[in-house]
């Protein structure tokens, strides 16, 4: 990951994001108000608290509970982004391909920390991972031994 260092303008970080990209229309933007924060999905951001998700009871309950969906939400991707669309932890990270909308998560709160805007492309992550397969099993597993057997199996 490339670390560049913006002025606090909007035209600071459009030229900053131009000089390490040809264009800015085909990158994901995800703003976070505090630098210091990791790029961690809400499902492990679990703390030490006593209340632990467990990813697979959740898929299957919201699937169980909004069933109309699964006319227009077939795959696991799918239904991940409406969950966490509902606010309920998952494994996805909120990006946005508006550049604005990113910006306003950087300013939107903790105006005494420096804020984060991370960018990339997704072309790149489409290109060099298959993550479907993997993503459904990841998800879809009630056990270790549910996730293990197809892995070992390919």
């Amino acid at each position: 990951m490339k670390e560049i260092e913006c002025g606090g303008s909007i035209s600071g970080v459009i030229s900053s994001l131009k000089d390490h990209w040809n264009t800015t229309s085909h990158l994901w933007f995800r703003g976070q108000p505090v630098y210091e924060y990791e790029l961690t999905p809400s499902l492990f951001r679990q703390g030490t608290s006593q209340c632990r998700f467990h990813e697979a009871r959740m898929y299957y309950e919201f699937q169980r509970r909004h069933h109309e969906q699964s006319f227009t939400h077939r795959s696991v991707r799918e239904w991940l982004a409406l969950m966490q669309h509902y606010g309920i932890p998952t494994r996805l990270l909120d990006w946005s391909t508006n550049l604005l909308v990113a910006l306003y998560f950087c300013c939107k709160e903790e105006k005494e920390y420096d804020a984060a805007l991370f960018a990339f492309d997704p072309e790149l992550l489409l290109r060099d991972f298959s993550v479907n397969p993997l993503l459904e099993i990841q998800v879809l597993s009630r056990r270790t031994s549910e996730f293990s057997t197809p892995l070992l199996s390919h």
